[in-house]
């Protein structure tokens, strides 16, 4: 598989580079995430610059192994746990979206996509051919796949809980 970058924009976030893996996971361009939810500063030069130094230092709290500069990617989890540690207008921006639109909307609707995603008239079909549903008490939630394979689905699912998968 190829793991060239997607560029995603975002009027109030900007845009990011992202790359899914072969096991579609996704990592995220360590710079634009660092920009994105403000670990910047301003240069003596003027320019606004990321903070490499706390970023990195945040990642190693959260157990990340690695040191990461300009053209580096990280994993998605740290990328939500840089943006839950930062504490500046851009990452409560995030926060704030995250929480009031994307959780709100999945447990209403059980997905989340933008607008212009949804009004797209190839939408439902490429979505619903990658749907599985996982019912978690009454509540049914979908879950995008690639293939026959769920890779989304947290490993702590089996046959001892509540958890009712179906394709």
């Amino acid at each position: 598989m190829e793991n060239n970058p997607i560029v995603f924009t975002d009027e109030q976030f900007g845009s990011v580079r992202i790359r899914e893996n072969a096991d579609h996971s996704i990592e995220i361009n360590a710079e634009d995430a660092a920009r994105g939810i403000g670990i910047t500063t301003v240069a003596t030069s003027g320019n606004v610059v990321v903070r490499w130094d706390r970023v990195n230092k945040y990642l190693r709290s959260f157990g990340y192994s690695g040191t990461v500069g300009k053209d580096d990617y990280i994993p998605e989890n740290m990328f939500y746990l840089l943006a839950m540690k930062a504490n500046n207008k851009a990452a409560n921006r995030f926060k704030e979206w995250i929480a009031n639109i994307v959780i709100s909307s999945i447990r209403r609707n059980g997905c989340y996509a933008t607008p212009r995603a949804v009004d797209n008239p190839d939408f439902p079909p490429k979505l619903s051919a990658r749907l599985a549903t996982v019912k978690i008490g009454e509540a049914i939630v979908y879950i995008l796949t690639s293939g026959d394979l769920i890779p989304t689905i947290p490993s702590y699912v089996d046959d001892n809980n509540d958890f009712g998968l179906r394709r």
